[in-house]
């Protein structure tokens, strides 16, 4: 039983999947009361993508062991994975009651709650995680990204620099700082970080976007169209993407490729209102005012501020 269970955390940990789980299956079979198979079998499952069997093995492992503190987390996980964001939320809450020192259980729950746009939750969360654990990477990263959707940017920045201190080779921070940078109109700077990003991972889709948006408000649509293509060669249902692309194709009155572009994002992420937002930009360059000013007031009563500054005649480039 033991061997086949410690071959299948070997088997688990190369990411040979379906060895883990045939393993994790026949000490299972040996000992059906066996919760830590049926955690590790579980969370192979998620691994896989086969949530309902995840939560079946880890609600199996909690059955047997109600104070399996990891089982708990990883249920969340799964939970999480498939948008059952309560459900997580409670998961995550009981491995934290089960062990208050266990710092993951805090930043996935933050996760959730940054998910949910619950950022000071989220925030609180990281911080603790932060305070078990001061040289945790992931959660400087994420407590950032928080601070930065509550444009409270100089303490995105600094979480930031504390990541990119603890790991150089982390591109994800070097792109979310960029971000940061974007967000206070600094763009030389946010350059320089997408720049390092995509340096260090070349398939990193996001930095050459960001990049590509940066460029665009410099004025450089040449080098932000070069952007924005090599990003959508490297995932080309990225509507955030299409949605810089055609806003340079509109900076360069290519209107029926700015329309294609748009028409995409409604597609890919229907009723987001920010593709309204550039579609009205789109139709009021067009001169076709009135349909501009429908697009325009379905992004202003959205709360999209640019579209309410747009809607007065002299709206503004910008996230």
């Amino acid at each position: 039983m033991y061997s086949y269970y410690n071959r299948g955390n070997s088997y688990s940990d190369l990411g040979s999947y379906d060895e883990a789980i045939a393993d994790y299956t026949k000490a299972i079979k040996l000992d059906k009361r066996y919760a830590l198979a049926y955690n590790n079998r579980g969370w192979v499952y998620n691994e896989l993508g086969r949530y309902d069997e995840a939560i079946s093995d880890h609600t199996k492992a909690i059955k047997l062991d109600p104070r399996y503190v990891y089982a708990y987390n990883n249920r969340g996980n799964s939970y999480r994975d498939i948008g059952r964001y309560d459900e997580a939320i409670s998961d995550y809450t009981k491995a934290i009651e089960l062990d208050p020192g266990y710092e993951l259980a805090y930043k996935n729950r933050g996760w959730v709650y940054d998910e949910l746009g619950r950022y000071n939750e989220a925030i609180s969360d990281y911080t603790k995680a932060i305070e078990l654990d001061p040289g945790y990477v992931y959660a400087y990263n994420n407590r950032g990204r928080a601070y930065n959707k509550l444009c409270r940017y100089d303490e995105a920045i600094a979480d930031y620099n504390r990541a990119i201190e603890l790991d150089p080779m982390y591109a994800l921070a070097y792109n979310n700082r960029g971000n940061s940078y974007s967000y206070l109109g600094s763009y030389d700077e946010a350059i320089a970080d997408y720049t390092k990003a995509i340096e260090l991972d070349s398939h990193y889709a996001s930095p050459y976007n960001n990049r590509g948006w940066a460029y665009y408000m410099m004025g450089d649509n040449t080098r932000a169209l070069e952007d924005v293509s090599i990003a959508l060669n490297l995932d080309p249902d990225d509507a955030e993407t299409l949605d810089t692309r055609a806003n340079v194709y509109r900076e360069l009155e290519r209107y029926d490729e700015a329309m294609a572009d748009i028409e995409r994002c409604f597609k890919i992420l229907p009723g987001d209102a920010w593709w309204n937002y550039t579609r009205g930009l789109i139709y009021r360059d067009m001169g076709e005012i009135e349909k501009a000013r429908v697009d325009l007031t379905t992004a202003c009563e959205e709360g999209i501020d640019e579209a309410c500054d747009a809607l007065k005649g002299m709206g503004k480039k910008g996230r």
